[in-house]
């Protein structure tokens, strides 16, 4: 599903959803070469953090402009 976006350079947004349903988060491909995890709650963001670290897939914080775009401050 993500392959096609990632190889023909296109913006794509992966909304995953499962029978037993988990809305924690989403998935931004962007046609700059870098895939954002985007976390409903601080709790999930830790738990997906911890476990990218873990797989050495070396995660980074988001810029502010991705921020700004995704992150709503309530």
């Amino acid at each position: 599903m993500l392959l096609q976006p990632m190889l023909f350079g296109w913006d794509a947004y992966y909304y995953p959803r499962w029978s037993y349903g988990s809305d924690e988060f989403f998935l931004f491909i962007s046609h700059d070469s870098f895939a954002s995890v985007i976390t409903r709650t601080a709790t999930f963001y830790d738990k997906v953090l911890a476990l990218l670290k873990e797989l050495d897939f070396h995660p980074q914080e988001g810029h502010a402009l991705q921020k700004g775009r995704f992150c709503r401050v309530s």
